[in-house]
């Protein structure tokens, strides 16, 4: 059974969801309620006089009321997303981050010492810079000045905003890191962003990032679990406040919050809508919250994890422009093509990018039968999957193949003794959700256990732990996406940390399975096995398409070994992995070469006597001719 599970994530600010949630793990970084005293740090840079004396006073809190889609568990919700943002002029004008305020139905705006919201409207918005101008009613209000310049480097700095949503203004002090660092991310791409040492959280997004004499030499915008934070730096800032008061937006504006995505046991990749505006190009064209933005203007967004491509492209073009979307609905299992400022969305029939989403969310075990599985040698699900990666969500494991076989999922939380433990685990609320189904109560099994942990760069640590466990099985054919969430309801002490409200553990587990069961085919000797295609177009014989070849070459079933090992003739130069199966039903040999070689120039005569060859970029699929085994290929070639 799995223990504690660290996550470390790159993070965007504002409380949305899991989105911006930062891990319930003992060593995450514990908030630091620092002192505003302004006079003590010193700075070389030379910046502008302040408007305020009092920076505090022009920090204001966000709530935006809205409903979103979860780009993990793929079904709607209303909530109530949190950021901060400060005031840049008396009439009442807001500085804040894009992705608190789009697609919100309604904002409240709590300005220092009110505690009653304030309505807010947006005033201008740019989605790949990060920045919005949001307006409330009133006058005479206290503001920050923009600074003139960048700070220099390992200049102090102060960061304030409304860490975790709490309605007590946080102040924590560092230093500049790095004024040139990178701009990509999943919901932004700037030319360049300012690092800094301040200690930053969820809630603070849209909060000011401040110099020495209190003046603004960024927006905060993102943070991870190392205390490493970023900033839109103050020379964007500048450029973009004016366009952003008259309405001119530097780039196209979409009118969607969203989130670069890519899957990792299918082709899906795109930006996903979590929100979209009412009465925007997106709207317009017919998009909505769940969508996939696979390509833009025929080209495929979020390849490597960010959309800066996809904002490559707005910034190409003028709001008036008409631009070319694809979009996938996962929902309805749809390809669906259209324009922007142009056609809605209809149907394609372009090769979906994964398969038809499963039917049936898979089936539940009672709480009192897990020890029971786990004796009879169920497995962890953490344990079956490959290493975690970050995806710009949370800890991600992901499974390229599972079968039917019922396997456990389990969230964990340790204190310095029981007696915490129990105090800490009344608390929580645990929360698995499996395909859009949650599951709860009489699903969930709790056990107790001692274990040692690492905490705060000690390792071996004494800790009393429990899990909560759940068993799943009946998996349908299809990619199925999991999620375990632990809310917490108030602050809480493990013995090392101090946790809040808004600490969120989120665990995200991708998995594909294949609809029919395939054997290991060894040494020569094949296994009966049914054909099927994994989707796109079916290569004879059935175990895979070309289109799924990269999958299949992280599979372990159906895969020989390296058939280098069966040659005398295979060049010392080569060093492709291949490999080769056979099925009995058909008789047919495949071979797969991962590698940039073209076996039409290498092996002319296997080409011609043996049977055709498709390629996938440096994948190579050879479908060897019927009755024809590894020795004669080698002899023969």
């Amino acid at each position: 059974m799995a223990g504690l599970s660290a996550a470390h994530l790159f993070f965007v600010l504002g409380l949305w969801g899991c989105a911006g949630a930062s891990s319930l793990v003992a060593r995450a970084p514990v908030l630091k309620e620092l002192a505003t005293d302004l006079a003590a740090i010193g700075s070389s840079a030379v910046l502008p006089a302040p408007a305020t004396e009092d920076p505090a006073s022009a920090v204001v809190r966000i709530e935006a009321v809205g409903t979103f889609e979860d780009v993990w568990e793929g079904l709607p919700y209303s909530g109530t997303g949190s950021g901060s943002g400060f005031l840049i002029s008396p009439d009442g004008e807001i500085l804040t981050n894009a992705h608190i305020v789009l697609g919100a139905s309604l904002l409240r705006v709590f300005v220092p010492g009110d505690s009653d919201g304030r309505g807010g409207r947006i005033i201008g918005i740019d989605e790949c810079s990060d920045l919005a101008l949001i307006k409330i009613d009133g006058a005479n209000y206290p503001y920050l000045a923009l600074g003139g310049g960048e700070p220099a480097l390992d200049s102090p700095v102060l960061a304030l905003g409304y860490a975790h949503g709490r309605p007590t203004l946080s102040t924590t002090r560092g230093r500049v890191v790095d004024l040139s660092a990178e701009g990509a991310s999943g919901w932004a791409a700037l030319g360049h962003t300012l690092q800094h040492s301040a200690e930053i959280h969820p809630g603070n997004s849209g909060g000011p990032l401040l110099a020495d004499n209190s003046t603004v030499v960024g927006v905060n915008y993102a943070g991870d679990e190392d205390g490493g934070a970023w900033a839109v730096p103050i020379s964007v800032v500048n450029e973009l406040v004016p366009r952003l008061r008259a309405g001119t937006p530097s780039a196209f504006l979409t009118g969607i919050n969203g989130q670069a995505f890519t899957s990792f046991v299918s082709d899906a990749t795109g930006v996903f809508a979590s929100s979209v505006a009412s009465g925007s190009p997106a709207d317009k064209a017919g998009i909505v919250a769940g969508d996939l933005v696979m390509k833009l203007e025929r080209l495929p967004l979020a390849v490597d994890g960010t959309v800066q491509v996809y904002c490559d492209v707005l910034r190409s073009h003028t709001q008036a422009d008409v631009l070319a979307v694809q979009v996938y609905r996962r929902a309805e299992h749809l390809m669906l093509a259209g324009q922007l400022n142009g056609d809605r969305l209809s149907a394609v029939n372009d090769t979906r990018p994964e398969p038809a989403p499963p039917t049936t969310a898979p089936r539940p075990w009672i709480g009192t039968a897990i020890p029971d599985l786990y004796d009879a040698g169920m497995q962890d699900l953490e344990k079956l999957a490959a290493e975690p990666v970050q995806n710009g969500l949370d800890t991600l494991f992901y499974l390229e193949d599972l079968r039917e076989q019922p396997v456990g999922l389990s969230w964990g939380w340790c204190a310095d003794s029981q007696a915490r433990l129990e105090q800490n685990w009344a608390h929580f609320s645990i929360l698995f959700v499996a395909d859009g189904q949650p599951y709860a109560s009489d699903s969930l099994y709790t056990w107790d256990h001692e274990d040692s942990i690492d905490v705060d760069g000690q390792t071996g640590v004494a800790a009393y732990c429990r899990s909560a466990i759940m068993a799943l099985d009946d998996w349908g054919h299809g990619v199925h996406r999991v999620v375990a969430f632990a809310y917490l309801d108030q602050p809480i002490d493990d013995g090392w940390r101090d946790y809040y409200e808004s600490d969120v553990h989120t665990t995200h587990y991708e998995i594909r399975v294949n609809q029919t069961p395939r054997n290991v085919v060894a040494d020569g000797q094949s296994n009966p096995v049914q054909p099927e295609s994994m989707g796109g177009a079916a290569v004879p014989g059935g175990c895979i398409s070309v289109a799924d070849a990269w999958q299949f070459l992280g599979q372990t079933r159906c895969v020989y070994g390296n058939m280098s090992d069966h040659f005398d003739k295979w060049d010392a130069g080569m060093q492709e992995t291949v490999y080769w199966i056979q099925f009995r039903e058909t008789d047919e040999f495949y071979m797969l070469m991962y590698g940039g070689w073209s076996y039409d120039e290498l092996y002319p005569a296997c080409t011609t006597a043996f049977g055709k060859i498709e390629r996938l970029g440096r994948l190579t699929v050879m479908v060897l001719a019927p009755r024809v085994g590894v020795e004669n290929w080698a002899e023969d070639c």
